[in-house]
C-alpha cells in the first residue's frame, strides 16, 4: 500500500480536495468485497452532498436513490438515500490518496479494504 503524499486529486482545488476526505472520514464506507475488489460507498439523505462528491471524484457510477416504505419511525418514512458508489481500481486509488488524512479507524478500514 502507497500512502505517501497529499490526496491525489490533481484537478481539484485544496478546498475541493479537503471537503472529499473530510466527507470520507466522517460519511464514507471502505471495504474489501467478497470477490476481491475494493469498494467506496457515500450514502446519505443530502442529494446535493453525494452528487457534488461523485463529480468532484469523477465517480462513473450513477448516484442511486432510494426510500423503502417499509421501513419508518412512528409512521413517518425514513428519508430518500442517495448512494455513490465506486469500485475497482479507482476505488483504491481513492482509498490511497485520502488514507494519510483519515482518523484511525478510517485507516484500519482502508488497510482492510486494501489487503
Amino acid at each position: 500500500m502507497d500512502h505517501e503524499g497529499s490526496v491525489g486529486f490533481p484537478n481539484l482545488s485544496p478546498f475541493d480536495q479537503g471537503w472529499v476526505v473530510g466527507l470520507l472520514d466522517g460519511e464514507g464506507y471502505m471495504r474489501r468485497q467478497s470477490r476481491g475488489g475494493s469498494h467506496v460507498r457515500l450514502k446519505m439523505c443530502d442529494q446535493d452532498t453525494v452528487e457534488r462528491y461523485s463529480r468532484l471524484i469523477g465517480a462513473t457510477t450513477s448516484v442511486k436513490s432510494y426510500s423503502d416504505p417499509r421501513k419508518s419511525v412512528k409512521g413517518i418514512p425514513y428519508a430518500t438515500m442517495y448512494i455513490c458508489n465506486l469500485y475497482g481500481t479507482p476505488a483504491k486509488e481513492l482509498m490511497n490518496a485520502i488514507y494519510p488524512h483519515m482518523c484511525e479507524r478510517r485507516q484500519v478500514q482502508i488497510q482492510g479494504a486494501l489487503i
